[in-house]
């Protein structure tokens, strides 16, 4: 089991649903955990646009870009590299 209880396989199926609708299938993910999310003030949201429960949105993002890439940097320095299988 992976995150939140889901296996791999379906950790990437809902990686490919929800890259249908935007016409992008997923190259990677991130996995971090939510303390890595508090760590740097940003919150946890639902994704009102989409229809799977299990994703998510980062919110509270500042509005300056050099805060936004600080804090992106952060998130990588405390994620995981996950590239998909071959059959994604």
């Amino acid at each position: 089991m992976g995150k939140d209880g889901l296996t791999e396989y379906q950790i990437w199926a809902i990686g490919l649903l929800v890259g249908e609708g935007r016409g992008k299938p997923p190259k990677a993910r991130a996995d971090f955990d939510a303390g890595a999310v508090s760590s740097v003030k940003l919150t946890i949201e639902p994704d009102p646009l989409e229809a799977i429960p299990s994703h998510i949105n980062l919110g509270g993002w500042p509005s300056e870009k050099d805060e936004q890439k600080s804090i992106a940097q952060e998130l990588c320095v405390r994620a995981q590299l996950v590239l998909p299988p071959s059959i994604v």
